[in-house]
């Protein structure tokens, strides 16, 4: 099984679903490429963050929204980018869902999805039942299991929102249908 398919089945497992939303952002200054100034209609902060599985480096999302994940034989893999107004593109153009400003997350196909991103950064999975949130350490909790999860570069409640908003679409059934994937296990 390929590393990329092994960290989004991870994600899967765990029972994700996601999608995205709208906003704009400015270039980061010459001292800053690790991050882009928010603006007020930005609905997250795009930054470089990292996410591990089980310590295991499983997906980068770029300070210009791209989206990478590992790959079998090593390295990483284009899979779409994530924009400041809450929209995750898939590596085509085609945008795939949308952040909406109420928190809510809808597939390009109008699909509502499980999760609610709130503005104190949590993320509540209703198919799960449960609320996921970021300890200091970097480290997602909410349910059993959600600890084998880690993020790097998460140190503001606009990157807590982004890497909560990457954790639901990376695991959600939904949007990998639309990626051209087979829907993955519930």
């Amino acid at each position: 099984m390929a590393r990329s398919t092994l960290f989004i089945t991870i994600f899967v497992a765990s029972g994700h679903l996601a999608a995205c939303g709208g906003g704009s952002v400015t270039a980061p200054s010459a001292g800053d490429s690790a991050t882009r100034r928010v603006t007020t209609t930005d609905l997250l902060e795009i930054r470089e963050i990292r996410v591990f599985a089980n310590e295991t480096l499983g997906c980068i999302l770029h300070a210009d929204g791209r989206l990478e994940t590992a790959l079998t034989a090593g390295g990483m893999g284009a899979f779409g980018s994530i924009h400041s107004d809450g929209s995750f593109v898939w590596n085509d153009g085609r945008a795939m869902a949308r952040l909406a400003a109420d928190g809510t997350i809808r597939t390009a196909s109008g699909e509502l999805l499980a999760f609610t991103l709130h503005p104190d950064g949590t993320l509540t999975d209703s198919r799960m039942q449960a609320v996921y949130t970021i300890t200091s350490d970097g480290t997602l909790s909410g349910r059993e299991g959600a600890e084998r999860f880690r993020f790097e570069g998460v140190d503001s409640l606009g990157s807590r929102r982004t890497a909560m908003f990457l954790f639901a679409i990376l695991g959600s059934p939904a949007v990998h249908t639309l990626m051209g994937g087979s829907r993955p296990p519930p």
